[in-house]
């Protein structure tokens, strides 16, 4: 019988230590919500991020919240693996340098710093983890991701147009010469000489003065002119052309129009030339974020990664 006793005993006791983790103030149990090649994210990692002070808080968060955060975490801990692989680090002199310009940018001695990341819910410890990872982040994004990130002015051009300026209305900048009134029954072939002077980069000035000496000639040279407003000849011309570029002859009832376009702008939007330096700076932002994204995405089949929440 006391052999018994000391079994059952033991049967209880193991029992109660499985379920004490459930039972202590109602708390959940802390478990593993995601593996990320060897390295485990704990429900506390993630309470943490959420900045909650119980896992049981979880329950009051948003699933589709708890999911991003989660993501962030399993992204930070791809490019510490990342890193790792490639032997880049951070020293703690680059970490106290970085929170010394964060200091003097804000005018705030160590005191007031640490106060401000209490009023957050951080310690200093965990300031110096969070600065030590963006660093880490920087190198690692250098090195990995921003050589891919090629800007070109043909590249450049193309996302003013397709992408900054797509839904704005296009206004065009042209020289327009019209020569008409073919009287005596040769203009089809003297357009052609005209023309090929065109073609040649000869002056339009030239061009009118000698066109003018057989035909009448208009010369127009309109600034801003909203595309859809123009002949349907001249839209379909001039809609896939660059400034500087010489049109096509374009043929009407009465004569031929012989154009250069100067300039494409777009109403609402400042001249492509004004805004390059600036648009620059955006267009590497867009794309090195499109790298990065394809980079992480490429980052988790070469790292084992497994959700659990």
């Amino acid at each position: 019988m006391g052999v018994y006793r000391e079994v059952k005993l033991a049967i209880v006791i193991a029992v109660f230590l499985c379920f004490l983790p459930y039972i202590t103030y109602g708390e959940i149990v802390d478990r593993i919500v995601a593996v990320v090649g060897d390295k485990p994210i704990t429900l506390t990692a993630l309470r943490k991020a959420l900045k909650l002070k119980k896992n049981s808080e979880l329950r009051k968060v948003p699933v589709l919240e708890q999911q991003k955060t989660l993501d962030m975490l399993i992204e930070q801990e791809l490019i510490e693996q990342r890193a790792k692989k490639i032997g880049i680090s951070v020293s703690d002199t680059e970490v106290d340098e970085e929170i010394e310009n964060v200091k003097k940018a804000n005018n705030l001695t160590t005191e007031l710093l640490e106060l401000a990341l209490q009023n957050e819910g951080m310690t200093l410890s965990d300031y110096r983890d969070a600065v030590r990872f963006q660093i880490l982040k920087a190198k690692v994004i250098n090195r990995e991701v921003r050589p891919f990130v090629v800007v070109t002015d043909e590249l450049l051009l193309k996302y003013y147009n397709e992408e900054i300026a797509k839904n704005l209305e296009k206004v065009v900048s042209f020289r327009v010469i019209t020569i008409y009134d073919d009287s005596n029954g040769k203009l089809a072939k003297d357009i052609k000489e005209y023309y090929s002077m065109a073609q040649k980069n000869v002056n339009f000035d030239e061009i009118v003065k000698k066109a003018s000496e057989n035909y009448k000639v208009t010369d127009y040279a309109p600034e801003n002119i909203k595309l859809k407003t123009l002949s349907h000849e001249l839209i379909d011309a001039i809609k896939d052309m660059k400034p500087g570029e010489l049109g096509p002859l374009v043929r009407f009832s009465n004569g031929f129009q012989i154009f250069r376009l100067n300039a494409v702008n777009y109403e609402g939007l400042k001249p492509y030339d004004e805004v390059k330096e600036e648009l620059k700076k955006q267009y590497q932002k867009d794309k090195l974020e499109q790298v990065y994204i394809k980079w992480i995405e490429d980052l988790k089949k070469e790292i084992y990664v497994e959700k659990r929440l």
